[in-house]
């Protein structure tokens, strides 16, 4: 009896698979930092992911306050995991002017990225946010995000960062979903 376990190692994934076009609001009106998250927030809130009842926005400021998610280049990820969540997603704006995030920090966040997470989702939610370190840290892209006009052209921008592999199960003999897989099988001979 031979025991077959596969491993498929999806390749093809961008950080605009977690969010559209709809929850990128290219002129943020808000000017501190309570009213930036507010304001996606209320998008979010819009998209069949986030439940009706959920406190995402209080979640999100009590996670704040414990420390500021500013990550420099003019790049904020507040972010807060629900247990009634089932999807990863998030929502982007941008300031015209640079806000101040921190209480003490000198104003140059351009760019707030609003993260719900899965309280139970670990792998997807690490690779989210090394796509989102990454675009901060690529200058080209943040100079495309700052020059884009409206929200698709933001999109395509995020459709340009693509994500660390994802590891999940296929059952022996599955097809091959058309992606790059890498394929790891373990036998039992008996």
């Amino acid at each position: 009896m031979a025991l077959g376990i596969h491993l498929r190692q999806n390749t093809v994934s961008a950080l605009s698979d977690f969010t559209s076009p709809a929850l990128i609001i290219p002129h943020l009106q808000g000017l501190d930092r309570m009213a930036v998250i507010g304001e996606l927030a209320q998008a979010m809130k819009t998209d069949r992911r986030m439940p009706a009842s959920s406190h995402f926005y209080q979640a999100v400021l009590n996670r704040e306050l414990l420390a500021s998610t500013e990550m420099g280049k003019g790049v904020a990820f507040p972010h807060a995991r629900l247990p009634e969540l089932k999807d990863l997603f998030f929502a982007l704006g941008r300031c015209a002017q640079p806000l101040r995030w921190g209480d003490t920090s000198p104003p140059r966040v351009r760019f707030v990225f609003l993260v719900a997470a899965p309280e139970s989702d670990s792998g997807e939610y690490l690779r989210l946010i090394s796509g989102l370190v990454r675009l901060a840290k690529e200058g080209r892209l943040i100079n495309q995000m700052e020059a884009a006009g409206d929200a698709s052209r933001i999109f395509e921008v995020l459709q340009q960062v693509k994500l660390a592999a994802r590891w999940g199960k296929t059952e022996p003999g599955s097809e091959s979903d058309g992606r790059s897989e890498t394929h790891a099988e373990i036998r039992q001979g008996g």
